[in-house]
């Protein structure tokens, strides 16, 4: 018998895109981030999330592989915006009715992610 995944623990694809779509409403709603999203087509945005986490969760695996990097470089994702998010993310998740041990999972996958993710970085003081 396999233990069940982190997927599997949360839902599924329909639960994953329920966190989705929570987590971009509180996104779009948090003024220092609904700029990060001005002209990005949010319904194909959320189905790659949609994507993204359930691979991400042990669920099934994209067509093609994301590039995390290509993808957020242009948007100049600075540390202080990736804590907003990864916040935001734990509160969808809660508002989800997710247990705590499983959100810790998640954000443990999510976390080393920021490497991939964070591209502006703060001025030196001179």
């Amino acid at each position: 018998m396999t233990e069940e995944t982190l997927y599997e623990k949360l839902g599924g694809w329909a639960a994953v895109a329920a966190v989705v779509d929570i987590f971009y409403d509180r996104l779009l709603a948090d003024p220092r981030l609904a700029q990060v999203f001005d002209g990005i087509d949010m319904n194909r945005l959320k189905n790659h999330q949609v994507i993204f986490v359930s691979a991400a969760t042990g669920g099934p695996e994209p067509k093609q592989p994301f590039d995390l990097v290509a993808a957020h470089r242009p948007l100049n994702i600075t540390d202080e915006q990736f804590d907003l998010v990864a916040g935001h993310l734990v509160a969808s998740l809660r508002v989800a009715a997710v247990e705590q041990p499983l959100i810790d999972e998640v954000m443990a996958a999510v976390a080393p992610l920021r490497p991939q993710i964070v591209s502006a970085f703060p001025a030196v003081a001179g």
